[in-house]
């Protein structure tokens, strides 16, 4: 796009556009837009024009008194170098213009090429509270999954205001940091007055916590625009970006901008959207809260009471539990089998675990299958085991993504069962019987891979290799 007649740069998007060679020349400029923010302790300035765009805006010495909201017309050169758009060397004077319209961002919240710097909306609940300084607020807003870092231009005299666990809707701008990969690494909204925040009530008070409560192994069978009450344990998390938690049968991540501290082990509480990729459960634009109450039984509970549904819950048995036979049923993908074997393996949204085939007639299932396997606990040599009454197929899944071990944190027991990858010289390989031994070599130590001998392997000895 090329400048406006007369050589006269008169939208945001004209100075974008300029080349290297025409930023390295005087331009003059006359924009009209309306400053969306102004900041005079931080020295900041957001600008947005009449074509919708906006941008951050150094003015310099400039001494124009600056108004939030105010519509403005500025006129000047833009100097070499010329990095950003700026009213250093304006002259800027007020005019008459229609409101900034404001874009609803909350679906969307990271698309930020489109959001940057322009007038948004968001909705969600406020996390976290301070009083900066006398003359700003900040407060951590949790929208569809996102950590929002909202500031407020405060009054000295006005008072704090009680956000903390409000769901609020929110008008600012929008203004995003972008990692050096390009996309959003965390986002700010720069609110110019209190008066743009609404309260819409408490987190407490929030309804869709009194949905029924969805059993966490059924969420693969849900659409995705269907809101689900979970309540589960937590077992790991991701301030501002996930907390995973654990039912009786299934595993999933709250995909959560919440930075509330929680407690491995304290229950909790959460709704959301389910996103089921594989092995990958998620509840998409998740709030939690803490569960105070006995937890109540799930309606439509897939397995009967005492039940383990979790491959990582087998693991935690002690050998002496795992020998009693609790009951087993979990759902998961086959990561490795063999006609010829005796046991696979299995992999569920918690983790592996090796299945013995006793003496159920289900067919063995190949690598990549979704089964459900039904059976009792077992002792195994190395860890507990599944010992399987059955095992269906469900669908077609998709692997898990191996994680690479060295020889020494496998050596610790820790990754038994488990889904990895390791590398090492392949020295020489020795049949034995329907097997292949592939005798491993590292910088620090050797290791020993089996594999099924359908095929001539002969061919990578004195390789370094990768090994699933």
């Amino acid at each position: 796009m090329l400048a406006a007649e007369g050589g006269v740069i008169t939208s945001i998007q004209q100075y974008w556009d300029l080349t290297a060679e025409e930023k390295a020349r005087p331009q003059d400029f006359e924009l009209a837009g309306t400053v969306t923010y102004f900041d005079p302790d931080w020295r900041m300035l957001f600008f947005q024009d009449e074509q919708g765009l906006g941008a951050y805006v150094p003015y310099g010495d400039n001494a124009y008194p600056f108004k939030s909201g105010e519509a403005i017309t500025a006129r000047g050169q833009f100097l070499p170098p010329s990095i950003d758009i700026s009213f250093e060397h304006a002259t800027v004077t007020p005019r008459t213009g229609t409101p900034v319209p404001v874009l609803d961002a909350t679906a969307g919240i990271r698309q930020s090429r489109h959001f940057n710097s322009r007038k948004v909306r968001l909705e969600g609940v406020v996390d976290l509270v301070r009083r900066a300084d006398e003359h700003h607020l900040q407060f951590l807003l949790s929208a569809n999954g996102e950590s929002v870092f909202c500031w407020v231009m405060m009054d000295p005299k006005a008072p704090t205001p009680d956000l903390l666990d409000q769901r609020v809707r929110v008008e600012g701008v929008y203004n995003p940091k972008i990692g050096p990969d390009g996309l959003l690494a965390s986002l700010e909204l720069m609110i110019p007055a209190p008066d743009r925040i609404t309260t819409l009530g408490r987190l407490e008070d929030e309804p869709h916590f009194r949905l029924a409560i969805t059993p966490i192994n059924t969420l693969p069978k849900l659409p995705g625009d269907q809101l689900v009450h979970v309540i589960g344990t937590v077992v790991a998390r991701e301030p501002g970006h996930h907390v995973r938690i654990r039912d009786a049968g299934g595993q999933v991540d709250l995909m959560t901008g919440q930075m509330r501290p929680v407690a491995i082990n304290e229950v909790v509480e959460a709704i959301g959207y389910p996103a089921v990729n594989g092995l990958e459960w998620q509840l998409e634009g998740a709030l939690f809260r803490a569960y105070n109450r006995p937890a109540p039984a799930p309606a439509g509970a897939a397995q009967a009471p005492g039940t383990i549904g979790l491959a990582a819950d087998v693991l935690k048995l002690t050998a002496d539990e795992a020998a009693t036979g609790r009951p087993v049923a979990l759902t998961g993908v086959v990561t490795w089998s063999n006609p010829k074997a005796s046991f696979f393996f299995v992999h569920d949204s918690s983790g592996g675990i090796c299945v013995q085939r006793g003496n159920s007639p289900s067919p063995i299932r190949a690598v990549g299958r979704n089964v459900e396997v039904r059976g009792v606990t077992g002792r195994g040599v190395f860890a507990p085991v599944v010992v399987a009454s059955s095992f269906d197929r469900i669908s077609e899944a998709i692997l898990p993504v191996a994680r690479h071990v060295s020889v020494e944190h496998a050596m610790t027991g820790l990754e038994e069962a488990q889904w990895v990858e390791m590398r090492g010289y392949l020295r020489r390989i020795t049949r034995e019987g329907d097997w292949n031994h592939l005798e491993m070599a590292t910088a620090t130590s050797d290791f020993t891979a089996v594999v099924p001998a359908t095929e001539d392997l002969s061919a990578m000895i004195g390789s370094v290799i990768r090994l699933h």
